[in-house]
């Protein structure tokens, strides 16, 4: 919010506090607006556009800055969330799965902390190739989580 601060630098508030919420509820916030109104928010809109921008460029720089400390090259979206398969070993066996799975799903993880429980990616592809298996009730798709319970 500082950096997107000296984009309205102009704006001259009385209480700054209230312009730092008014900016995240216009930004970052659920409804991406600013409910109400008052001298404040119509000198926030006239800057919006300029503010969407810089906010996109800010979070580009971040995200390829984060990247590049980690070594790594491909921006990935932050809101992937892994698939997770855990095999009904009341119908089927570990094996005979898992190899089902390793020859139409690729790459396949298997997790570290729950025995019978496989990592995907979470593509619409995999969904597809996943479906005989979930038919059959040979597999089970479940947040890590639940496995614990």
């Amino acid at each position: 919010l500082d950096k997107l601060m000296e984009e309205i630098s102009s704006i001259q508030a009385k209480n700054e506090g209230l312009l730092y919420v008014l900016l995240y509820e216009l930004v970052l916030g659920p409804n991406r607006s600013i409910k109400g109104g008052g001298s404040l928010k119509r000198q926030l809109m006239v800057h919006h556009e300029k503010l969407r921008k810089k906010l996109k460029q800010i979070q580009k720089l971040e995200d390829e800055a984060s990247l590049k400390s980690r070594g790594e090259t491909k921006l990935i979206p932050s809101t992937t969330i892994p698939r997770y398969v855990r095999i009904n070993t009341l119908v089927a066996d570990r094996e005979s799965v898992l190899q089902e799975l390793q020859a139409t799903i690729k790459p396949i993880f298997v997790d570290e902390h729950v025995p019978d429980l496989f990592v995907v990616e979470p593509t619409p592809e995999n969904r597809g190739l996943l479906q005989d298996l979930l038919m059959s009730n040979k597999i089970i798709l479940q947040d890590k989580s639940s496995c614990f319970s």
